[in-house]
């Protein structure tokens, strides 16, 4: 298989001043997981909300191409982004339940978010809904769908989100953080879904975290940033086994344990 996503010399900046991305260039294969890791501010989430052209006000891409299946989505027109966002490219963020409305149930906002991008009555798309929540292993689909995000846990509303990633078969599914948020168990569980995606669904993952050990249990290859540029990438075994850079190898130092932690 060829790459889904090709980045290309991309730089970032805030405000007019502040560089966030740096150059960068990085090729994600088809079908496989890309995590980016490194510290707070190294540069990570920008990546991700530059592939998905939601950066924050302020920001903008200042030099570059991030090609989506060759085409730029750097220099394509809005409405373009618009229908692939969803349908083909999916964010999920470190916390899901503030993307969500409280006042409103997970049914409405999932239904809402199907016919947004889908050709289907509101009734097929609750069927789907819960249909794919079922299909995920979630207990009482039903009783979820009629609950307001305030009444589920963290870790409920977070797989949620990713169910309405599968939902839409989404190629590419960009997740920032999306475990940090939450306990051990309950990040266990996000993870092993996640990989669950990409072997049933062949899903491809772009993970943005700070956890090495997250990034050592699901990544083929693994990007390890600081101060908005690229450390260095390699796979999974070449940079936990065999690190070039002092600074990959001082995030594996930090972790106690590669082989337990998830």
């Amino acid at each position: 298989m060829g790459n889904i996503l090709e980045i290309r010399d991309l730089s970032v900046i805030y405000d007019e001043r502040d560089t966030a991305v740096r150059g960068l260039n990085m090729d994600v294969p088809e079908g496989s997981v890309v995590a980016i890791v490194g510290e707070s501010g190294s540069g990570k989430s920008t990546v991700i909300r530059s592939v998905m052209g939601l950066l924050s006000s302020g920001a903008r891409i200042a030099s570059g191409e991030i090609l989506f299946h060759g085409k730029d989505l750097v220099r394509m027109p809005e409405k373009q982004k618009r229908l692939l966002r969803g349908r083909r490219m999916s964010l999920i963020f470190q916390d899901a339940a503030a993307s969500l409305d409280p006042r409103k149930k997970i049914g409405y906002q999932y239904a809402e978010v199907l016919l947004s991008h889908m050709d289907i009555t509101k009734a097929e798309a609750l069927d789907k809904a819960e249909e794919t929540l079922r299909h995920i292993s979630m207990p009482d689909p039903g009783r979820i769908l009629d609950s307001y995000p305030f009444e589920l846990s963290g870790g409920m509303v977070q797989r949620v989100a990713i169910a309405m990633a599968v939902s839409m078969g989404s190629e590419l599914l960009l997740a920032d953080e999306p475990t940090s948020a939450l306990d051990v168990t309950i990040q266990i569980q996000v993870v092993d879904l996640l990989m669950e995606m990409k072997r049933r669904f062949g899903t491809t993952i772009m993970l943005v975290t700070h956890n090495i050990g997250v990034a050592s249990y699901m990544a083929d290859l693994i990007a390890v940033m600081r101060h908005g540029e690229l450390v260095e990438i390699g796979t999974r075994d070449e940079i936990i086994l065999a690190p070039k850079q002092d600074y990959t190898k001082m995030l594996i130092s930090s972790v106690p344990d590669m082989e337990v932690t998830v």
